[in-house]
This record gives C-alpha cells, structure tokens and sequence, in this order.
C-alpha cells in the first residue's frame, strides 16, 4: 500500500537536501494531507500542475498516485530505480530529474512522450524507458535546462532536426533503439560531452554515421554491441576525445588516425576480433589506460603488440587479453609510469627481461599463461612492487632464491608454485 512519510535527515554538510518521489499505485493520505496540498508543500506552482496533469493521462491506462520519500542524497549524477517504478527527484523545490519507466503493466498503449513532462523547465535529467516512441519528440526541446538523456528500449529510429535545440545537453545515452539516422548538424550540440550508444538493433549501421564523427568537444565516447568492421578516419575529429571504449563488437581494425587524439587518457577495447594495434598508438601521450581485456568470449585475436606501444610514457594501466598473444615488446621497460600490468594469453612464453626498469610497477597479474615457465630474475628488484598474481599458469615455477627475495620485501605472490628443490 502506498503512503508518504518523512524520514529524519542527519545533520551532514556532504549531504544535500534533495528528495527522491516514486509513482506507485494505492496512494494513502497521511496526516491528513491531501495529495495536490502535499504536491504543493514542495514544488513552484508550474511543477505542480504539470504532474497532476501527467497523472490525469496515466490514470487512463491505470490508476497511478504518489508516495513521498525524503532521502538525503549526493548531487545526482545518476540515479538508479527498482524496475517498474517511474521517479522523479527534487531540488529547491523544482523537479531536476524524472524517469518516465512505461514498463508497468497497462502502460502499453502510450506511445507519445506526456506533454505535461515538457513544462518542467527546470528539469536536467530524463530517463524515458520502454515506450513505443519511433522519434525523440520535437516537443523535447522546450526543456532548455535539459542536461542528461537516456532513451532506453523504445522504438527510437531518428531524431528530429530540433533535437539540437538541447543547447545544455551534455549527456546522451541511447540503449536498445533500433536508430537508423542521426541529424547531420548533431555538432551544434556544443556543450555534449558524454555519449553512449549502443547499436544492438542498428544493423542497417555499416559504418560509424558522420555526424557522430563531428563532435570535437565531445570528452567521452562509448560504443556498444556494433555490426562494424572498423572505426573511420574521421575518428580524429572527436578531438577534445578523453575517452573511448567500445564494447562487444566486431571491429577488426583500428584507424591510424587514432593516434591524433592527443587527449586521449583511457582507451578500452572489448572487441572479440581486434587483429591488430596501429603503430600510431605509441602517439597517445595522454594515455594513462590500455585496456584490451573482457570476458573470453570476446578475447581478440592479437598475437603481438607494436613496439611504437612502449612510447606511451603517461601509461598507467596496461590489460591485455588475448589467447594468440605469443610475447612483448623487448622495451616494454620504456613505459615509465606503468603500475598495473595484466596479460591473459595461452601462448606467451617468456616475459621481457626489461620488465625489471618498471620502479613504479606495483601489480603484475599474469593468467592462463599455459606457456610461462619463469619471471626475469631481477624482478624482486622493483621497488613500488606490492603483488604477483597467476591464475592458471601451471608450469610457472620460481626460484628458491627468488622466493626468499621477495618475502624479504613483503611481496604477495599468488598462485605459483615454487621449484620442488625448495
């Protein structure tokens, strides 16, 4: 049964006074209190209106009221919601963030974005989730202080030319829509910063569309679920691009282009039929992160990495999962800053004896290396070293000596077997 109740808040200054609203069925009164009296206790006026309305068209599917809950929350970046339940949440009395979730059942038939959601002129994040929408409404622009968009399992297959009018968009993430087009002057969207897509049900996508390569002040890009063999050229227009990760996808080969991202810090590759690296790689001298890594389904087809690999100074983290990898650059101790090293490879043999020049390496986790009999001996030498890790490297031994010289600097070694002299 639904009711509204208050919960004590703790006095915390790292807490902000947002609250958190859920639609439900079987609203209560409490107190007395009448729902639009208690609509009206904490939201302008304008707010107020638009949701009552927005009820009016809900409860023509099914009967629909409100239950409050204040929480004390962070700043929302993003909020998270048990299935089945539409939420909004408020902050100095204007609602800045809904989740339209049309998943409940009796909500089939809507198919059109509520007009009453469009008033709300304060709203900065919007969550619209398992409606029947072919288009993202024109009707949306009119949410000048929109900031964050999800569009998730709807029938979304184009946006209109107006959708840049969202001139404070900085986030869009687009899950499970079969989009066949993007509007070609998607770059006036100057202030969008973070995109997300996933292409799961795009299969008229051969390519990356263009206008997604326009966006140069984007920061973040994310690909999932692709039906593409490749990354355009035009890759390097995404200039201001931080990060990139593309997810479960077919994509063979990357462009040489890509080295021209010269901001670029975290670069993740979770394709399962990557065949090679670009030697301009070694050009990403942001490059704090390489991750070639995910589960073994998807683990590439990468039998060597580039030299031009060991240029990258910045690097901090490097992953690499691929069964065919058979060794690593000999100058693999170039890479200065690295402090995690990750090698999953059924056919890596031997490890570079320039390992050993990596002082700030603190983590070396080495699995299923079927093929790996030993590490350099200098090895005990790394000063910042803090832990060796093998899974599934069963013919991986160590010395009696090296064993003693690493517990002599409390160094945790998982998962290896010492010499049987020992």
């Amino acid at each position: 049964m639904g009711h509204y109740f208050k919960d004590k808040k703790e006095k915390d200054k790292n807490y902000s006074d947002e609250n958190i609203f859920y639609l439900l069925e079987d609203f209560k009164n409490s107190e007395g209190v009448d729902k639009e009296s208690f609509l009206n206790s904490i939201l302008i006026e304008s707010d107020v209106r638009a949701i009552l309305d927005l009820e009016g068209i809900l409860r023509d599917e099914m009967t629909v009221n409100w239950l409050k809950r204040y929480c004390d929350l962070y700043p929302v970046i993003e909020f998270y919601f048990n299935g089945n339940e539409s939420m909004f949440i408020v902050k100095n009395n204007k609602i800045i963030a809904f989740n339209l979730d049309l998943s409940i059942k009796g909500f089939e038939s809507i198919t059109e974005l509520p007009e009453p959601i469009t008033r709300l002129e304060s709203l900065e994040h919007l969550i619209i989730c398992a409606m029947k929408l072919k288009t993202v409404p024109k009707q949306i622009t009119k949410l000048k202080s929109l900031k964050k968009l999800e569009l998730r399992y709807n029938n979304l297959e184009k946006f209109p030319d107006e959708f840049v009018e969202l001139e404070n968009l900085e986030e869009l993430i687009i899950e499970n829509n079969p989009i066949k087009s993007f509007p070609d002057n998607l770059d006036q969207l100057k202030k969008l910063r973070r995109l997300i897509i996933n292409f799961d049900d795009c299969e008229s996508f051969s390519e990356l569309p263009e206008p997604i390569t326009k966006l140069k002040f984007l920061k973040e890009f994310q690909l999932r679920d692709t039906n593409l063999d490749f990354l355009p050229n035009k890759i390097e227009n995404l200039a201001s691009l931080e990060k990139l990760e593309l997810w479960d996808g077919t994509i063979k080969l990357l462009p040489e282009s890509i080295g021209n991202l010269k901001f670029l810090k975290d670069l993740k590759l979770r394709t399962g039929k990557l065949e090679t690296l670009p030697k301009s790689i070694g050009d990403l001298k942001s490059l704090e992160i390489l991750d070639i890594s995910g589960p073994p389904i998807l683990k590439c087809n990468l039998t060597e990495l580039p030299n031009s690999i060991t240029k990258l100074s910045a690097l901090k983290i490097l992953k690499i999962t691929s069964y065919q990898l058979e060794s690593l650059p000999d100058s693999l101790g170039n890479l200065i800053s690295l402090n995690k090293l990750e090698i999953n490879s059924k056919t890596l043999e031997s490890l570079p004896k320039s390992l050993c020049n990596l002082q700030y390496l603190k983590d070396l986790k080495l699995v299923h290396c079927y093929k790996l009999k030993s590490l350099p001996l200098c090895i005990y030498k790394l000063e910042s070293l803090e832990s060796i890790s093998c899974l599934n490297c069963h013919k991986l031994k160590l010395s009696k000596n090296l064993i003693i010289r690493l517990r002599e600097r409390n160094i945790r070694i998982e998962g290896i077997e010492k010499e049987k002299n020992y």
